[in-house]
């Protein structure tokens, strides 16, 4: 059963700011690529929501490292997937609250 995916206003934002970002630095078309694998790997989890292990730190959600600059934080709901965060990985976890 494919789950619908929900974004969090935070992570909207997040990922804005990480597709900006990128677009700074590399370009629109790099933007681009990162913008689909995103969006596929968002696929895959709402085929298969437990692809991912829970997180050791938040009860109820699950960490999928997307790169290695980035993890994306999701709650498995009973009709759909909700997209917590987009963390930056190199953030030390205890500063970086969800």
């Amino acid at each position: 059963m494919n789950r619908k995916v929900k974004y969090s206003l935070r992570a909207i934002e997040e990922q804005i700011e990480i597709l900006e970002y990128i677009v700074h630095k590399f370009g629109c078309s790099k933007a681009n690529e990162v913008f689909l694998e995103m969006n596929q790997t968002l696929e895959l989890i709402a085929k298969n929501p437990e692809i991912y292990p829970a997180s050791k730190r938040k009860s109820g959600l699950r960490k999928c490292v997307f790169s290695p600059q980035t993890s994306i934080y999701y709650r498995i709901k009973a009709e759909e997937i909700e997209v917590v965060s987009f963390r930056p990985n190199r953030i030390d976890p205890k500063k970086f609250k969800i």
